[in-house]
């Protein structure tokens, strides 16, 4: 089995499927979409001055690490930025920027991806969320989608 196929196995949280990776160059991080970046960044700024009570910005590093029985198949760091807010008993995020896809074995390889996500108190001590999710790739784009709820004692 490839070491990308593992990484994408073994997260399965994440549900992301990862192509062949190529080599992180300053070329490729040159070539980074710093328009998209910037529009995001303008986005969160607007988002940010509507009201305070309303959405928040916000820094989010995550890194997500992928196992196959007891072996290390890889790694993807997420680098976000991002708004969450508040609005009754619900609440929502929304966040994006470059991810470091590092299988075991291969090449580490810079994409974009981001997450909108949201939750709802169902009672005091109910709530159910959900997020969806994505990351680019060479060839497609991938997805995730996440459900669940959560019951505090």
């Amino acid at each position: 089995m490839r070491p990308l196929e593992k990484l994408t196995r073994s997260i399965t949280s994440v549900r992301l499927q990862f192509l062949p990776a190529k080599k992180i160059s300053s070329r490729l991080i040159a070539s980074f979409p710093h328009t998209m970046l910037k529009s995001f960044l303008a986005a969160c700024a607007v988002l940010a001055t509507g009201s305070a009570a309303v959405a928040a910005p916000f820094v989010n590093v995550e890194t997500n690490a992928g196992f196959l029985g007891s072996n290390y198949a890889g790694a993807v760091t997420d680098m976000h930025i991002g708004v969450e807010g508040t609005s009754g008993a619900a609440s929502w995020y929304l966040q994006g920027g470059p991810a470091l896809v590092n299988p075991d074995g291969a090449e580490a390889e810079v994409e974009l991806s981001g997450k909108l996500g949201a939750s709802i108190a169902a009672s005091s001590k109910l709530s159910v969320y959900g997020e969806l999710s994505g990351v680019t790739g060479d060839s497609a784009n991938s997805y995730g989608v996440k459900a669940g709820a959560k019951y505090a004692f």
